[in-house]
């Protein structure tokens, strides 16, 4: 029997169909448009120095905080602004005595910014300073210690003035069996220090009009005082 195979015009499977695209919208985010906020944390009533810190919070739920505009209510009632800040406390000089007031307006990254408050967020009163004067003329700033330590302003002595004492920078030492050097049955109060095999003895007499003595011991650069 001869079998002849034809030609298949079809082949098996599924009909495919033309599909058309689908277009698929972006959705863009919606704009920020919401300002942050920002305040500056409660300060003690009364400060012990002229110089303090402000703490502050911010946030935002959006582009998020790019900084805070501090500004200060000194005791004349003008704002003034210290400037702009992304880290907390920031450190505050004042330069007079008396109440003070204090406020944040934080900014956004997207440029959004908090309206200005019409009061203070934070108050707090400044000290007079106390200020002695050197021999030389030189002012020291002890507010801090007069009120916070309550060391008395008359006890300072108002001082000789920076560098007026001389430091013993070349000191000349004793080794035992040499003329000067004490007995040995003697006993002399000294400040001792060893540093790589070297060994100082310093005697608080010594130090009765330079206070200071600078030296190398064992390499390593040392001043000793009382």
């Amino acid at each position: 029997m001869l079998l002849v195979f034809g030609t298949l015009s079809s082949f098996w499977g599924c009909q495919s169909e033309t599909v058309e695209p689908v277009s698929i919208n972006t959705i863009e985010p919606a704009p920020d448009t919401t300002a942050p906020t920002a305040t500056i944390l409660p300060m003690t009533e009364d400060q012990f120095s002229l110089q303090f810190e402000i703490a502050f919070e911010a946030q935002d739920d959006d582009s998020g905080v790019a900084s805070v505009e501090i500004f200060a209510r000194t005791p004349d009632q003008v704002w003034t602004s210290l400037g702009f800040y992304n880290q907390s406390p920031v450190t505050f000089v004042a330069t007079e005595s008396g109440p003070h007031g204090f406020i944040g307006v934080a900014v956004d990254s997207m440029g959004n910014r908090q309206k200005t408050p019409d009061l203070a967020q934070a108050e707090t009163m400044v000290p007079a300073a106390i200020i002695i004067t050197d021999q030389r003329g030189e002012d020291f700033d002890i507010t801090n210690a007069v009120l916070r330590y309550f060391m008395s302003e008359h006890a300072w002595g108002h001082g000789l003035g920076r560098d007026t004492i001389r430091p013993i920078n070349d000191p000349v030492f004793r080794c035992p069996g040499e003329q000067g050097y004490p007995a040995s049955n003697l006993l002399t109060d000294v400040m001792g220090v060893a540093i790589g095999g070297e060994a100082r003895a310093y005697p608080p007499g010594d130090f009765s009009n330079r206070e200071v003595v600078n030296d190398v011991v064992g390499g390593v650069h040392l001043s000793a005082t009382y």
